[in-house]
């Protein structure tokens, strides 16, 4: 399910997912409950690398994402009471001939 939010022809791949489904054993709605969680790092994880704030939600989960790395979710599932990182990137002027390393902490956190 994850791959037809990344490609482009998502039709086709739609009428597979049924059949992929039942020879997996997958339950349709565990499948669907799965997929959110999925979706919701997809965007989280996005806007942390690209710098960029956002917000919506997925499901039943609201989050934002700050351009500083620091972001809120709610409902919190997490057994945690937050999760920090510190992330590796590169610079991409010069990428990927010049490998310049960048740390940057992200933080997840309950939104209040």
């Amino acid at each position: 399910m994850h791959v037809q939010r990344l490609a482009e022809d998502f039709v086709e791949l739609d009428a597979h997912v049924p059949d992929r489904l039942a020879d997996a054993g997958v339950d349709p709605a565990d499948a669907a409950a799965g997929d959110e969680v999925t979706e919701l790092c997809d965007r989280l994880s996005f806007s942390f690398c690209f710098e960029e704030a956002a917000s919506g939600s997925i499901g039943s989960f609201s989050y934002t994402v700050d351009a500083d790395g620091s972001a809120t979710l709610a409902p919190w599932p997490l057994g945690v009471p937050e999760v920090t990182e510190t992330v590796v990137g590169y610079l991409a002027d010069g990428y990927p001939q010049r490998l310049d390393p960048v740390e940057r902490v992200f933080r997840l956190r309950p939104a209040a």
